[in-house]
């Protein structure tokens, strides 16, 4: 038994509450060994029972561990769990599932056997419930989800992709971890990428698993827009690699919304959109009657409501996922995470590091941040806190001061900034710095406790003059909790991608970061003119001289945004009021994305203006103008609500404040500093050709698969 390789299931869930003891009591009961056998559960900060239903499982399942993950999406619990797995192989399992007793062993004897990189079962639907029974037998239907093999418990053979998976862990380290960019269509991506890489995707019948369906039509509509959303993102990434199928329901839905709007141009239009809906209809019953045949016929009246939320929910994800993702089409795309360089362990000493933090009048966020910065993991005699205040009158510098103890000796300092500007904080706390590496820090945000070795990791190991890694706002109250929907949303804040991307990418500015000290001290530091723009200055300079900014995934920062809409409004008005300067001074730091909202303005004024003077066609213009923006608005809301309609109205409202200051303050900024043309010709010059120059790992071949005479974990 002990030639036998070691096996680790990973479970990421969220709430899950009502199936999870179901899928835990199909683990316990695996006949593969224990002692070559984990469990590791990555939960999404659940808010039901989940969590404590999984600790009862401690005793049944020895192996069992419970991780975090913040992130609470499934490609992220999958790379936490990936890189904490001790096994030769990764065993993919949905909380919403159970698996045979045999699963595990047949998943091995498979990998064994055909020596394929990927393996995996069809996926069995079963369901509670009326709604539940058929909505499970409607998505095992080819009408319903088309010919997909993987949904065929009739073929065995080499596949385009499997229903969960396992893998050797080996492969990923060769082709990368999961696309943390996606949310949904995840698992396609990563086969498409294997089998891209010279690997093999094999399905066997005999890897059996039951899934457990939604049990409600807007539940299933969510779920399907979603996959529609993000199979947009999937073909950007891979557009060599999808079926004709696939097209099929977006083209449906397009066809449904055009030809009415066609009709008042040409009237025939109106008849084909009739026969067209008269068709579906005839195809629909006539799938809806055999498919009941086949299972119940108290299910017949469900049936064709189902078909239709199938095809008409995806198709409009894939068509939504068309517009927001537009501007990806010519943009290079960046290697997902890679297990080879995810556990930033350092093979020598650790640099020393300085982490430089100002602030003033923080009260509000202190005692987390302070929290934050104690259980960083960093070695504690390589690194000390410079928190620079400016004057704070509201208790935040006595509180910091009071946290001097809970450091080690001389490894916290407390300095005050009497210019209470950002860039002289910052320039005060780097002319103390005593490390080799600088990590720029803001009370606003809470930090991972890897945070600071993340940081350090990646600056020695990239080349790059500065690594930063996202930034993910969060907030809980409603106005708040819209409002950082809002900054993790495109629309909101258009090409500044370190507030929404996942994946490691070369860009123009991080957000905080760290960077080497002597690197800052020969650039001068942060420049003091620069008050409300001073990361982009910096990151312009950087950039001038050839610098690479680099933004790794791993470094995450859980922003706090502000709390109401006008302090975010003037949050904004100062990032315009100092973008104007740094347009002129750096014209290439200007993007399309920043012309967007000044040039909806100007043209909106212009067409009201002009209809103030009785041109009917300007009003119409400028109606045409309002309705567009406030259909943006709305589907823009919808997706970063994630369908929460409350949200989604309070998300919808909070747009408008921030391209309006920002728009007011770069026009401000204009008149302070002047017109920034050159930077105008040269953003109007690219015309979108890829505002980000991705950085790509490399895909070695060939790709390592299972043996059998593992002694223990790879």
């Amino acid at each position: 038994m002990s030639g036998l390789p070691r096996v680790s299931l990973l479970v990421p869930i969220r709430n899950e509450e009502r199936y999870i003891a179901r899928c835990l009591d199909g683990l316990a009961a695996q006949d593969y060994p224990r002692d070559r056998l984990e469990v590791l559960v990555i939960d999404g900060a659940s808010s039901d029972r989940t969590r404590e239903v999984v600790a009862g499982y401690r005793d049944r399942l020895p192996g069992l561990r419970i991780l975090d993950n913040p992130d609470r999406t499934v490609p992220y619990a999958m790379n936490l769990g990936i890189r904490a797995a001790q096994g030769d192989a990764i065993v993919r399992v949905d909380g919403h599932c159970v698996l045979a007793p045999d699963y595990v062993r047949r998943c091995v004897e498979v990998l064994l056997e055909t020596q394929a990189h990927c393996v995996g079962g069809p996926m069995r639907c079963s369901g509670e419930g009326y709604w539940g029974v058929a909505i499970a037998a409607a998505m095992s239907s080819r009408f319903g989800v088309g010919n997909v093999l993987f949904r065929r418990e009739d073929y065995r053979g080499t596949a385009d992709t499997v229903y969960l998976g396992a893998w050797p862990r080996e492969v990923f380290g060769q082709i990368g971890l999961f696309d943390e960019e996606l949310s949904n269509n995840q698992d396609d991506e990563l086969a498409y990428r294997l089998r891209k890489a010279g690997g093999i995707v094999f399905l066997d019948p005999s890897i059996r698993s039951l899934y457990f369906a939604r049990t409600s039509i807007p539940h299933l509509w969510r779920q399907y827009y979603r996959y529609g959303l993000y199979k947009v993102r999937v073909f950007q990434k891979h557009p060599f690699r999808m079926q004709l199928r696939q097209f099929v329901p977006p083209s449906f839905v397009a066809a449904v919304g055009a030809l009415p709007l066609a009709a008042l141009l040409e009237p025939l239009a109106l008849w084909a959109w009739g026969a067209m809906l008269l068709l579906y209809g005839m195809v629909n019953l006539a799938a809806a009657t055999a498919l009941a045949s086949r299972t119940r016929w108290a299910f017949l009246p469900a049936f064709p409501w189902l078909f239709a939320v199938l095809h008409l929910s995806y198709g409009s994800g894939f068509l939504v996922g068309l517009v927001r993702f537009a501007g990806r089409w010519l943009a290079s795309e960046g290697a997902p995470p890679h297990l080879s360089t995810s556990q930033a362990a350092f093979t020598g000493e650790p640099p020393t590091v300085s982490v430089i933090v100002p602030m003033r009048n923080e009260i509000r966020h202190i005692a987390p941040f302070l929290e934050s910065l104690r259980q960083q993991d960093y070695p504690r005699d390589r690194m000390e806190f410079l928190l620079v205040d400016g004057d704070s009158v509201d208790g935040s510098r006595e509180q910091a001061e009071k946290a001097i103890g809970r450091f080690p000796a001389g490894s916290f300092r407390v300095l005050r900034n009497p210019e209470r500007t950002t860039p002289a904080a910052l320039n005060l706390a780097l002319s103390e710095a005593r490390g080799e590496v600088v990590v720029r820090l803001d009370v606003h945000a809470v930090y991972a406790p890897d945070y600071v070795r993340q940081c350090a990791y990646h600056l020695v190991t990239s080349g790059a003059v500065q690594v930063g890694g996202p930034q993910i706002a969060e907030a809980g109250g409603w106005v708040s909790g819209a409002i950082a929907a809002a900054l993790n949303s495109p629309f909101g804040v258009g090409g500044a991608s370190f507030r929404y991307l996942r994946r490691r990418s070369e860009v123009d500015s991080v957000y905080l970061g760290c960077a080497w000290r002597e690197r800052l001290v020969a650039l001068g530091g942060w420049n003091p003119e620069a008050e409300f723009d001073e990361d982009t200055d910096l990151h312009a300079r950087m950039r001038r001289e050839g610098g690479v900014l680099l933004l790794v995934p791993e470094i995450r920062v859980r922003y706090h945004p502000r709390q109401d809409w006008p302090g975010l409004a003037l949050q904004y008005f100062r990032y315009g009021l100092g973008r104007a300067r740094t347009f002129r001074i750096y014209p290439e730091s200007m993007r399309l994305s920043h012309l967007v909202p000044p040039a909806f303005a100007l043209t909106f004024a212009a067409l009201l203006g002009l209809a103030a003077g009785g041109s009917r066609w300007a009003l119409v213009a400028a109606a045409i103008l309002a309705v567009g923006y406030a259909l943006a608005d709305a589907i823009a809301a919808w997706i970063a609500a994630r369908g929460r309609a409350t949200v989604a109205m309070l998300v919808a409202a909070t747009f408008p404040w921030m391209h309006g200051a920002w728009t007011v303050g770069l026009f401000a900024g204009m008149l302070r500093h002047g017109l920034p043309l050159r930077a105008v010709a040269q953003a109007l010059g690219r015309l979108g050709g890829g505002r980000e120059e991705a950085v790509r790992d490399p895909v070695r071949v060939p790709l390592p698969v299972l043996r059998a005479d593992h002694e223990g974990a790879a």
